[in-house]
């Protein structure tokens, strides 16, 4: 893991792109809220592009993180993405260092159209899943659009929050119409009816978390939640320094994506996910 350059405190406002990387990304970033380490790397089958992305602001005393996948088949994919969170980046910006609850999630939910409405306008069809988190103080809110998703792990690796994959697979296995396994090798698993450039979309937001010293805050795309289950995850998530629970979501996600065929879930896919944890 490569140790990044903090995000200055002294700053109103600092920023930190994962975007268009062809090769593999391993960060940890110092932040005054806690440790996160940020990974995003290429698909097996095409390591020359990356269309997922992934970014980190800090305005005042907040942070916000963000992963986004550029809908694959879709031309603008990566270009979508990149744009999302740019955008995010745009309105956190024109805060300053005057940040109030109300302030910081009013910013993302307009970076968040205004990157829908530019993906619009570019004509090229591209579209891009989002989930992002913001965190003030020990408060915690999640927005998302896509399959892109969002999960919370206390100490004990047992589950606080997940949210649901805007996709029949994910509304069929939140409802109990099928489980984890058959959602896994589902013939429409790759289908989602909500992200960025659609021509409606919705973005779903959480009421304000409060964290618990432990949680861990796990934010990804697909290409991690489409090869480790969730016992997988809230196992890998329970105890042990954050670099290490990230090397082994690398390791475990890069193993079942290059091992088709098997019980186990397998689907290249390009990898990207943030994880969080906040200072005692």
């Amino acid at each position: 893991m490569l140790p990044g350059p903090p995000l200055s405190a002294q700053d109103a406002f600092t920023t930190r792109f994962y975007t268009g990387c062809n090769r593999r990304i391993c960060e940890g970033i110092d932040l005054t809220a806690g440790e996160l380490v940020v990974y995003t790397s290429p698909s097996p089958l095409h390591p020359d592009r990356n269309e997922d992305g992934a970014a980190v602001f800090r305005v005042g005393d907040a942070v916000v993180i963000a992963v986004a996948d550029g809908v694959g088949g879709l031309p603008g994919g990566a270009m979508a993405s990149t744009r999302a969170l740019e955008e995010i980046g745009r309105t956190l910006g024109e805060l300053g260092g005057d940040v109030t609850e109300s302030r910081l999630r009013n910013a993302v939910l307009d970076g968040i159209e205004l990157a829908h409405r530019a993906i619009r306008e570019t004509g090229d069809g591209g579209a891009t899943t989002l989930a992002a988190v913001e965190i003030l103080g020990r408060q915690l809110r999640t927005y998302h659009a896509g399959d892109s998703a969002i999960l919370i792990f206390d100490a004990d690796g047992e589950l606080r929050l997940q949210t649901v994959a805007h996709s029949p697979v994910g509304y069929a296995l939140e409802s109990g119409l099928i489980t984890e396994a058959e959602a896994f090798f589902h013939d429409h698993r790759n289908i989602i009816f909500n992200c960025l450039g659609l021509e409606r979309i919705h973005i779903e937001f959480s009421s304000a978390i409060e964290l618990d010293p432990g949680d861990t805050v796990l934010l990804a795309t697909d290409g991690l939640f489409d090869n480790l289950t969730l016992a997988e995850l809230s196992e890998l998530s329970r105890g042990g320094e954050l670099a290490s629970v990230c090397q082994q979501l690398e390791s475990v996600a890069t193993e079942r994506m290059n091992a088709p065929g098997g019980q186990a879930p397998s689907k290249p896919d390009d990898l990207t996910f943030a994880t969080f944890r906040l200072a005692p």
